[in-house]
């Protein structure tokens, strides 16, 4: 029994207009990372782009001959700008569809003396020009900026897109690379002592404008407490008067040891009352562990953790 497959490379790629289909055929859409920041999404900014395109050669205006008639039906595809080929696997006949190589799938030659000195045949010449960007206030990393019909031209076609995606890129400025950002709100990690969790703290930080802010709470903290501060987020893009919120989480540096003088005034400040130990009740020292219990108690936590995920992706 004999197996004949066809293959045709529309199928993978998409062609949906031109010869191979109906109405003229779109250039694809060019694409372009464009790095901004945290803080040029907080702003808004213009950035200037130099890009490379086709564009349709003014000589010949897209003939790619220098006069009219030059250009012939590819007898290698009989003007289909593809070509049929066979291979045979045993009973099995592969049919696969490709791009003729004689004409580069455009299904027309051009003689070499006959050909555009400009653009050599090739229709279309390579064009550099600079494009600005505006990039919005509250835009996010991942989207896109689209500027219409600005991708490659080509004869009898529909140019695409040119389209910029914004990346994220790292901040010059150290001290704005603390934020990070959850949809239209910021979240900064502020690092305290013992004396500022129990009396308060007041710092100063950059806002992503570059100004500087101080930052004040006269109340107790609790290590991972987390603070806000109203309207001091990012703005909500297309509202140029709507912030986020910036919240500060907060953790606590304690000190190995304090003086006794220390612990009396502390103790004396917040009433402790020793705790008393019944008779024949023997007093055991705690003690912080050292690498190899740290080590042990590290690995047990992961065990268990893992063991905790087994169960929920079985119960799921």
């Amino acid at each position: 029994m004999l197996v004949i497959l066809s293959i045709s490379l529309d199928l993978f790629f998409g062609h949906t207009g031109g010869r191979y289909g109906r109405g003229p055929q779109r250039t694809e859409d060019i694409k372009h990372p464009i790095g901004v920041t945290l803080s040029d999404l907080y702003k808004g900014i213009k950035k200037k782009m130099r890009v490379s395109r086709n564009v349709i050669c003014a000589d010949c205006k897209g003939s790619g001959s220098k006069r009219e008639g030059a250009v012939t039906k590819c007898s290698g595809c009989d003007g289909q700008g593809i070509r049929i080929e066979i291979t045979s696997h045993g009973n099995m006949r592969l049919q696969r569809q490709t791009t003729c190589s004689a004409c580069k799938g455009r299904g027309e030659v051009i003689p070499p003396g006959d050909q555009c000195e400009k653009c050599k045949g090739q229709k279309v010449l390579r064009e550099a020009k600079e494009i600005e960007v505006e990039i919005e206030k509250g835009m996010k990393w991942g989207e896109a900026i689209s500027f219409y019909g600005e991708s490659d031209q080509s004869p009898d076609c529909i140019a695409g897109d040119l389209i910029f995606v914004l990346k994220p890129k790292e901040p010059a400025d150290k001290d704005l690379a603390l934020y990070e950002r959850k949809g239209d709100d910021l979240f900064i990690k502020k690092d305290i002592s013992f004396a500022e969790a129990l009396t308060g703290t007041t710092f100063i930080i950059k806002n992503l404008k570059g100004k500087e802010m101080a930052l004040s709470y006269n109340d107790p903290i609790s290590p991972g407490d987390v603070l806000c501060v109203p309207k001091q987020g990012m703005p909500v893009h297309g509202k140029a008067k709507t912030k986020g919120d910036l919240y500060v989480q907060f953790s606590v540096s304690f000190p190995e040891k304090i003086t006794k003088e220390q612990k009396r005034i502390i103790e004396q400040a917040f009433h402790k009352k020793p705790t008393p130990i019944p008779q024949g009740v023997s007093s055991v020292p705690l003690q912080k562990m050292k690498p190899k219990q740290q080590q042990k108690f590290d690995r047990r936590q992961e065990e268990e953790e893992q063991q905790t995920t087994g169960v929920q992706c079985a119960q799921q």
